[in-house]
């Protein structure tokens, strides 16, 4: 019987990283620390280091796992946020006002030049009393809103980003140039990088966001703003380069094997109790 067990034990320890089956299987997140269901942290993404570590709920537990190698950093786990300077606040940063209209305007309300002397003024975000930070009320099927802003920096060279909210179908322009067409849906806080083409739209001194939202049922919303990439960086924007994975979730193990530049791969555990650890192995 003693040698019959320490057969057993042998064979377990020379497979500990071997899952005891194949399973084809996509999980939609991985654990990586479960102590209990409120101390929850999960990658939602194939790569541990494409988006941040949230709970099971959704909402972000961020983590940032970084290795300097040859004093270079790389970021093998989570996503730190963009460092973002506002140029044309949304409703999460300050409130902000607009022209805006329930009733279909004349071709070419979307351009600089448009005059929108018949319409209201209103402060954002617009929407149906269900949705956040709302201070207009909209609830017809279609709203228009025209915002007027200054830019008086030079912006070439500058990484611009539009940042907006809606329910449901959306479009927006910037001077008249469509850079937003959705269909029937509604997402929160999506971000855009402008294009080289799009940023020539922006000018110094006024500009003009026109927005068209069309609501199907139930909520509705419109908030949206523009931003640039602020230069001073965390350093922690180069990711490490994911070779596999390997989950075994008998044993609550995430193996993680990364490249980072001439270096061998490194292995990112997650114990049962908790504990996260790196490891990195030179060739």
């Amino acid at each position: 019987m003693a040698l019959a067990v320490g057969m057993l034990c042998n064979a377990q320890a020379a497979d500990l990283y071997k899952a005891s089956r194949n399973v084809a299987l996509r999980a939609p997140a991985v654990p990586l620390i479960t102590s209990d269901p409120y101390l929850s942290i999960w990658s939602p993404t194939d790569a541990l280091n494409e988006s941040s570590t949230m709970h099971w709920t959704g909402t972000e537990h961020p983590l940032l796992g970084a290795i300097r190698v040859d004093g270079k950093t790389y970021r093998f786990m989570g996503k730190d946020k963009l460092n973002l300077e506002t140029l044309v606040p949304m409703t999460d940063t300050d409130t902000w006002q607009g022209s805006y209209t329930f009733d279909e305007p004349a071709a070419g309300w979307n351009a600089l030049s448009f005059n929108a002397a018949g319409w209201k003024e209103g402060q954002g975000a617009f929407g149906t009393p269900d949705m956040p930070r709302v201070h207009t009320r909209w609830t017809t099927p279609d709203i228009w809103v025209r915002r007027d802003f200054q830019i008086n920096d030079d912006m070439n060279g500058e990484t611009i980003y539009l940042k907006y909210s809606h329910d449901d179908v959306f479009e927006l322009y910037l001077n008249g140039e469509k850079l937003v067409a959705t269909d029937y849906s509604w997402n929160n806080d999506v971000l855009l990088e402008l294009s080289d083409a799009a940023k020539k739209k922006l000018q110094k001194g006024k500009n003009v966001l026109a927005a068209h939202c069309h609501n199907t049922t139930g909520g509705a919303y419109v908030d949206f703003g523009l931003y640039r990439l602020n230069k001073q960086t965390t350093g922690f924007e180069t990711a490490a380069v994911q070779k596999s994975v390997s989950v075994l979730p008998h044993t609550n193990l995430l193996h993680v094997y990364l490249r980072s530049g001439g270096t061998g791969p490194g292995v990112y555990r997650t114990f049962d109790d908790g504990r996260p650890r790196f490891v990195v192995y030179s060739r």
